[in-house]
């Protein structure tokens, strides 16, 4: 099979196959684009195998060495302060807390990143949003940690290209 040079996806979930795809094709990958994208979870039946988180992601390419990987974007869909407000009615005096912080963030700082989980609701076909693996994946903060790791690994393959043309043309 040949390998990918690029690859972009949009508006979808990402599961253990898409995680493994991305893993046999790190070698070669300069460019992942992921656009509103979402972390798969299943909450109507239990999987033989749970899917992985965003973190789970970025560590597959990460342990796949991804030496020519130069741009990697990973952008989540906006979500309104009002529309967290109205979920957060719902939910614990604990959880509340953490979607004051998250607020707080977001004002702050409009590009901080929400590593979403859903899944397709198996009845209607519509999206959900996992509030509960959102609120996680933000107090731990290990998904953005892992990402940020995999961005250093990025940074520095640009570097090395950049060096390596700059070498070619002296």
């Amino acid at each position: 099979m040949p390998r990918l040079l690029k690859f972009r996806a949009e508006n979808c979930f990402f599961d253990a196959p898409l995680v493994e795809f991305l893993r046999y094709h790190a070698s070669t990958l300069e460019t992942i684009h992921l656009v509103n994208c979402m972390a798969a979870v299943s909450l109507f039946h239990q999987l033989e195998e749970p899917n992985p988180t965003w973190k789970g992601l970025f560590e597959g390419i990460l342990g796949a060495e991804p030496h020519n990987l130069k741009d990697l974007r990973v952008t989540t869909r906006k979500i309104s302060i009002h529309d967290i407000a109205k979920w957060a009615q719902q939910r614990s005096l604990a959880e509340q807390e953490i979607i004051r912080r998250i607020e707080q963030k977001l004002s702050e700082d409009e590009t901080y990143p929400l590593f979403y989980y859903g899944w397709l609701d198996p009845d209607y076909g519509f999206v959900s949003v996992a509030w509960t693996f959102v609120l996680e994946s933000f107090e731990t903060g290990s998904d953005l940690a892992t990402l940020e790791r995999l961005m250093g690994v990025v940074r520095r393959n640009r570097e090395a290209s950049r060096l390596t043309l700059q070498k070619e043309h002296d």
